[in-house]
Order: C-alpha cells, then structure tokens, then sequence
C-alpha cells in the first residue's frame, strides 16, 4: 500500500474524521462554530459509513474527486484545443501535478473545491449555467474560499457579456450561489471575524505570489528531482508567456478569459485581504487554483506550437522531459511518509497502559489525532488536553474538544502518557504536593 495513503493521520484530518462521524444536522451545527462550510464533513459520513473511518478509507474520498479532476480537465481541454494529444497530456498533468497530488491523499475539502471549481468551468462552456450555478454553490459549501471562485465566475460573466446584459441568464449562473450566500452569508462572516482575531497563518507581502507559483508546480514536499522539475517548469512557463506577449487578436477568446479570471481574481482578493486585514493567504486554500494554471498553460503551449514553428522542436523536447519528471516526481511524492507516526505511539501506549491511565500529549496540537486513534482501538484510556491558561486556539478544532477534556493541570498520582509530536512517548508518573 502507498505510504502516503496508509501513513498516520495529522491534525486536521483527524478533525474531518471526528467531526464526520457525528450525524449530519450536528456536522452543520459544529461548522457554524468552527471556521469551514459542512459539505465535504456530511459527503465523508456517508463514505465511511460504506468503507470505514481508516487512513486508507477517509483519505480516498480525497482521491476519487482529484481523479475526476482530471477528467473534468480533459473535457475542458477538448474544448480548448484541437490536438488528441494535447488533450490527454492536461489531465495526466493534472494528476501527476505534485501539488494536486499532496492533497489528493488527505481527508480534507481542498481535492473536493478543485473539483467543483473545474466542474463549473466546464459546465460553462457547455452553455450549462444553471447547473455551473448549483456547483459553484457546492463551492461555497465546501469551502469559504468558495465565494472567491464565484465572485471570479460573475465577474468573468459581466465582463463578457458587458454589451448584452440578460437578467435571466446571469441570474442561471448567479442565482444559487447568490441565494447560498445570503442565506449562509452570516456564518461565513462570524467565521472570518474569528479568523481576523487571531489565526496561525502569518502576514503576506508580494513576494507570496512567487512563492505559490513555486508551490503549485513542484509542490511543498521535499524530494530529490524537484529542483530540476521546477526548473522546466520556468522554461515552459517562458515559452507559454511568451505567446501571448505578441498573439493576434482571436474572435473567441470568452473560454479562455475565464481561466485567467479564475486564476487571478481569487489569489488578489486573498492577498489584499490578508495584507489589508487578516492573513488568510494560504496555497492549499487557493488549490482550484491550480488546474487552471495548468489549463491555461497547456492552452498557451498549444497555441504557440501552431502559431511558431520555430519553437515546436523546443517545446517537444521540454514537453518530453517535464513528462518525465513529472513521473518520478509522483512516485517520490506517494512513496513518501511525511506525517509524524502518531498511530504507532498511541499503539505502543496502549499496548502497555494499565487500568486508570491517562494520555496527555506534549503539544494540544495532537490532541484530535491522539483521540482519534485511541477512539479507533476501542479503548476507553482518557486522552486529555493540557493548557496551563485553558486557552486553547480555535483553529486547533476546539468544536470538537470536549469540556471534560481541558485540563489545567496534570492529574495527581495518576499514571500520565505523553505522547510526543513526532510519535515518541514516554511514561510520567505524577505525585500530589502539600498536606
């Protein structure tokens, strides 16, 4: 099995797992609380009611809507460009993207909104807008983020339909999202002035964009060919770039126009937010993002062979390798563990734990996956939070942090395991002081 499929849960999966396994009525009322929308919390219920809360399991959900990503981004690709071949090397792209690929192996929204996003933009260019509307609400649903990409849709929408306004058709791309928004439009607000008091991520400067772009193309993960991989990444970001410094003007150029809207407008509107009020800029919030660089790539590349013939013997030729990286890129990245092996302590506590124990891990960090996986084992040790000041930060999951679990300080002479950050442990022993 793939270790990046069957390594140990973290943090924030830990808490989609939990929080999933509640009913669905009790999912959305806990997501008013916390910071995210309850869709993908109400799709892993029932996933896992057919194939189990495991790390295999909850993550493939994750998988199956990264896999119809990329077949959705086949379909976009037909519309765009002509060449078969062109057309089956985007979603392979799409697949394979280190990027992508990360978070295709995580029980979290980010594979679900990328899905959505694309699937929308596909529906568009069908001329299916009432059912782009419905997705682009299934966004918002997902993800807060969500309200970004639509806002990119109607503003795209405006813009190019500018000199014949309908009412009924913009209300067919619109109206849902617009619907969700005023309906849910005060959860999402409560949410992000929680987040503005105070939240992990730090203060952007412009230098982020930079930084995404290297993020999105090569990924966050450590391996041994990411440096070349990026570095032909540049050059054929170069050539693709380099098309439409000096292209003709085209008589259709809506499709494409609403690939640039969806790639610039929500990463703007992410950064001015968080260099104006609060830091919220984040990659893996910004991941729809992503299968539309690659689309609007693709589609430049494609263009400029056709358009230069100059160029096309490069272009295969960097095409041929970037392929080729792209595939041992995949293999280091699933053949990778890079979650600390919390699983393995808690089994290792558990397997020497007496009557009357507790575990209490080093960092509240690890809170939820501890608890996660002693609830897993079917054991009843207690799994407590120690916070000296009871404070503990929201955006740890605290929705999903019992009262009776927050202590102040360690029990007295009680047996107490702690469980390490990076799956370590260790037996204390703890004594009452004073008379």
């Amino acid at each position: 099995m793939l270790p990046i499929l069957t390594q140990s849960l973290w943090r924030d999966e830990a808490f989609s797992v939990l929080l999933a396994e509640k009913n669905p009525l009790e999912i959305i009322r806990l997501t008013i609380q916390d910071t995210t929308p309850p869709l993908h919390y109400i799709l892993l219920h029932y996933w896992m009611l057919l194939f189990g809360n495991g790390e295999v399991a909850t993550r493939s959900l994750s998988l199956f809507f990264h896999v119809l990503t990329a077949i959705t981004v086949f379909f976009i690709a037909r519309k765009l460009i002509r060449l078969s071949f062109a057309q089956i090397l985007l979603p392979f792209v799409v697949l394979l993207n280190p990027f992508l690929l990360q978070y295709a192996f995580e029980a979290r929204p980010y594979s679900l909104l990328a899905f959505l996003t694309v699937l929308a933009v596909y529906l568009v260019l069908i001329n299916r807008n009432l059912l782009a509307g419905i997705v682009l609400t299934l966004g918002i649903l997902t993800h807060n983020f969500g309200v970004f990409n639509f806002t990119a849709f109607a503003v795209w929408w405006l813009y190019a339909n500018r000199s014949r306004l309908s009412i009924k058709e913009g209300l067919g791309i619109m109206g849902f999202p617009l619907l969700t928004i005023l309906l849910w439009g005060s959860v999402i607000w409560n949410q992000w002035t929680k987040v503005a008091e105070g939240f992990w991520i730090k203060q952007t400067t412009s230098s982020i964009f930079l930084h995404s772009f290297e993020q999105y193309t090569r990924g966050d993960l450590s391996y041994p060919i990411q440096p070349m991989l990026y570095t032909i990444t540049l050059i054929l970001t170069f050539f693709a770039f380099s098309y439409w410094v000096w292209k003709k003007i085209e008589e259709d150029t809506k499709p494409i126009l609403l690939l640039f809207f969806l790639l610039i407008l929500p990463t703007l509107i992410t950064y001015l937010i968080s260099a104006l009020f609060a830091p919220i800029y984040h990659e893996r919030y910004l991941i729809a993002t992503v299968p539309v660089l690659i689309l609007i790539t693709g589609y430049s590349l494609y263009k400029l062979y056709h358009a230069n013939p100059n160029v096309r013997s490069a272009l295969i030729a960097f095409i041929a390798i970037y392929t080729v990286l792209l595939i041992q890129a995949s293999e280091q990245i699933i053949a990778a563990t890079t979650k600390p092996a919390i699983n393995w302590g808690v089994g290792q506590i558990l397997s020497k734990a007496q009557s009357g124990d507790f575990i209490v891990p080093e960092s509240t960090l690890n809170f939820l996956e501890t608890k996660y996986y002693v609830k897993k084992s079917g054991s009843d040790i207690p799994v407590l939070a120690y916070q000296p000041d009871g404070k503990i930060p929201f955006y740890l999951g605290t929705v999903l942090f019992e009262p009776q679990e927050i202590i102040t300080e360690m029990p007295k002479n009680r047996r107490v395991w702690q469980l390490k950050s990076d799956g370590g442990y260790e037996l204390i022993t703890t004594y009452r002081t004073g008379n």
